[in-house]
């Protein structure tokens, strides 16, 4: 087995490139078996029932399988901002856990009986569809959820969500650097940390208070993050001339985007702007 590594730009983990693989082991976990048979009998039901384009993106969304899904496609959902949709989230994984639990419950069982079963199922769907960390995360958060509703104790976000990043961090320290990652748990950690903070400020009483304070407190978080893994360097800041104070006191104009992000990850910033330019200025 031939193998070529790469060290890791964060200096955090390496990735191994196999040339070469040789299979040494051939036993098989039965319920990884099942699962896998699931998904493609899955698979092969949605391509049945529907076009192709169609079943490629249904096989994205409920399985976690993106490989029917052509680079029109894609590049489409990219371009109007609707791609995290191809994705697994936190999102399906919610509606799943709930719907079984509340299914589970109306059934005639009980919190352990109801909580149990739907952390199980949502484990097992979970490693249907691949185990990416954001599934992880909020099947982690959501077990959280179903164990506190057992003990009849409080959920806490922030809590639940610590948990899950430190149990993929101790699995992978480098996924902690990816984009997704980040932009994932920054979300989660608005919500739970800086949107009440804004919701105060507004007034908790106000209409709307708490929507506009979790979609500011969002953007204030995934913004930076999206810039910094996902934009260009020119296509971020083309057009704009850029004034700063960098953090040892010194003035200077920037017009390049690579620069930029260093202002952004070197001072604390407020924009504004105003005559064609956009201002950041360290307070």
């Amino acid at each position: 087995m031939i193998l070529r590594a790469t060290t890791s730009l964060w200096g955090v983990d390496f990735t191994l490139f196999a040339e070469e693989i040789d299979i040494v082991d051939v036993g098989k976990s039965p319920l990884l078996e099942s699962l896998r048979k699931l998904k493609v009998h899955s698979k092969a039901l949605l391509y049945r029932d529907a076009i192709e384009t169609d079943a490629g993106i249904f096989t994205a969304a409920v399985l976690g399988d993106k490989m029917g899904i052509s680079r029109d496609i894609k590049d489409l959902y990219q371009k109007n901002g609707i791609a995290h949709l191809l994705a697994i989230s936190g999102l399906h994984m919610s509606f799943i856990g709930l719907s079984f639990y509340k299914l589970i419950k109306k059934a005639g069982a009980g919190f352990w009986g109801a909580g149990l079963v739907s952390m199980g199922l949502l484990i097992l769907y979970g490693i249907l569809t691949g185990a990416s960390p954001s599934v992880v995360r909020a099947g982690v958060m959501m077990c959280l959820g179903f164990y506190a509703a057992c003990l009849g104790r409080t959920y806490d976000l922030l809590s639940a969500a610590s948990l899950s990043l430190l149990f993929l961090g101790f699995q992978s320290p480098s996924l902690l650097m990816q984009g997704g990652v980040q932009l994932s748990f920054g979300a989660v950690f608005a919500i739970g940390a800086i949107a009440p903070l804004i919701q105060g400020w507004l007034g908790k009483d106000s209409l709307f208070s708490g929507s506009i304070s979790a979609c500011f407190a969002v953007q204030m978080i995934t913004l930076p993050v999206t810039a910094f893994h996902f934009l260009p360097d020119s296509a971020l800041w083309s057009g704009f001339e850029f004034a700063g104070d960098s953090s040892d006191g010194r003035s200077s104009l920037f017009r390049s985007g690579r620069d930029c992000i260093w202002i952004f990850k070197s001072c604390s910033w407020n924009c504004g702007s105003g005559n064609g330019a956009l201002y950041i200025v360290s307070v």
